[in-house]
């Protein structure tokens, strides 16, 4: 069955990377049981399986909630590993959230070329030598037009081009399933996070208004046949 092969090959990539993480070799010889060992506890193994399993996608960046990739923390959440000469805390972790826009600067600063003002991102050096020091910056995620997410180390706040908000805070609620955006108790938090969002729309080149895309069709589509079954 197709399905099943494509899922074996997603783990066995997963996997794959996992163990050459450790210790730099992989061997897997047939009939074989993988055992989880203490360097698997890692986000290599929380890509997308649960996604396929409980919420009917295949893609990563894919929503069964809203007709457009999820900007939450399963879908935008991926491993980054830095490893350079000198580095202090090697072989650490932390919990402070930082962006893929931050490597090039990092880069620069570790290969001690002038930073370039025009890059976004932050230079990450002084995160990667004391894991735990303190990082008052947060992420912003962008998906295709007006779909923001802004990620600190306890909240994401989520604002959809429609204009909804979710608000979901990672001390109680790690798996993002309550929103607390409609919770007048969390109403300075969600302000302080609507003043960290894009001031101004990035269009596609060459337009002066957004042309409209497959998700606008998509809902009109729901408005005129009603949403589809499993969706309800």
């Amino acid at each position: 069955m197709k399905i099943k092969l494509i899922l074996t090959a997603i783990l066995l990539c997963i996997v794959f990377v996992s163990f050459s993480q450790n210790d730099g070799s992989f061997e897997f010889k047939p009939g074989q049981k993988l055992k989880r060992q203490h360097g698997l506890q890692d986000p290599f193994l929380k890509s997308d399986g649960k996604r396929v399993a409980s919420e009917k996608e295949w893609a990563k960046q894919r929503s069964y909630k809203k007709p457009m990739p999820a900007l939450w923390e399963e879908s935008t959440r991926v491993p980054l590993l830095f490893s350079f000469p000198g580095m202090k805390a090697k072989g650490k972790k932390s919990s402070r959230p930082v962006s893929l826009l931050d490597i090039y600067p990092t880069l620069l600063s570790l290969s001690d070329l002038l930073p370039n003002p025009v890059l976004e991102g932050n230079d990450l050096t002084s995160l990667l030598n004391d894991p735990n020091m303190e990082w008052p910056q947060p992420v912003l995620s962008v998906w295709r037009y007006k779909n923001y997410a802004v990620r600190s180390e306890r909240y994401r706040c989520t604002q959809y081009r429609d204009g909804t908000e979710e608000l979901h805070d990672h001390q109680t609620d790690p798996g993002e399933h309550i929103s607390l955006a409609d919770n007048p108790k969390y109403g300075a938090v969600l302000n302080n996070y609507r003043q960290r969002l894009p001031k101004q729309e990035a269009l596609p080149a060459g337009t002066d208004e957004w042309p409209g895309d497959k998700y606008e069709e998509i809902i009109e589509g729901w408005k005129v046949n009603g949403i589809t079954q499993w969706l309800n």
